[in-house]
């Protein structure tokens, strides 16, 4: 049975290929804000998993939406991690940590819950053509 493409392929490609692009930020972002630390740690870690799942949406996993659910899940945690890593102590987290963690974390959030909800799961063949199974 033909099934034609994915009626929102092109939604799930463009939120996952900037989903790539915030991925590689947060990386970057560990040596350009950080610098040494757990939060360089974390940011690396964090952009690798981000990048790479994005990467796989992007790449044609366009029925796998349980994978931008991952990501926006791994964006929850690039929000709060200032504080879960670092602590609400005088040593803690900096404005800077915070905002950069904040802004890109949402960002990701944002991105996978677009990628995730424009996946569509059910063939765009018409009811009528499918076979039927009990004849």
């Amino acid at each position: 049975m033909a099934t034609d493409l994915h009626p929102h392929q092109g939604q799930v490609q463009t939120a996952s290929g900037l989903n790539v692009l915030v991925g590689i930020w947060l990386f970057i972002s560990a040596f350009a804000v950080y610098g040494h630390g757990p939060m360089m740690s974390n940011n690396i870690i964090f952009g690798i998993i981000v990048t790479v799942l994005a990467l796989i949406r992007a790449g044609g996993a366009l029925n796998a939406d349980w994978v931008s659910w991952i990501n926006a899940l791994c964006g929850i945690w690039v929000v709060v991690s200032p504080w879960a890593v670092m602590g609400n102590t005088p040593n803690g987290p900096t404005h800077g940590m915070i905002i950069n963690n904040c802004i890109t974390g949402g960002v990701i959030i944002a991105l996978a819950c677009w990628s995730a909800i424009a996946t569509d799961t059910e063939p765009s063949v018409p009811v009528a053509a499918r076979p039927s199974f009990n004849h």
